[in-house]
């Protein structure tokens, strides 16, 4: 899901209740990095200066880590390599039981 859904109302306790949540995390420059190369194609983000953007990201991120944190999974996600990354989840879902593969 976007990183804001679990913002509204009660949303990170019904995402844990119908599934497995698993916390992608990465750096905040990371982050920022990858944001800024989506800019245009994000709504939220549009709008805000180049000279703005690192603090309005860190702030957002700031504001948003305690509920992330309440995921079942955390997943390191530095690198962009999406196949690496799948793979790397399914042997944590495996080892921690979440699915049988």
């Amino acid at each position: 899901v976007g990183g804001g859904l679990p913002m509204f109302q009660n949303n990170i306790e019904v995402l844990k209740q119908i599934g497995t949540v698993i916390y992608l995390n990465v750096s905040l420059l990371t982050l920022i990095k990858r944001l800024k190369d989506e800019k245009n194609f994000r709504p939220l983000l549009k709008s805000i200066p180049d000279a703005e953007f690192h603090g309005f990201i860190e702030e957002m991120l700031s504001e948003r880590v305690h509920l992330y944190k309440q995921a079942h999974l955390f997943m390191p996600n530095e690198s962009s390599k999406p196949n690496n990354l799948v793979e790397k989840l399914i042997n944590e879902l495996v080892k921690t039981n979440k699915i049988i593969y």
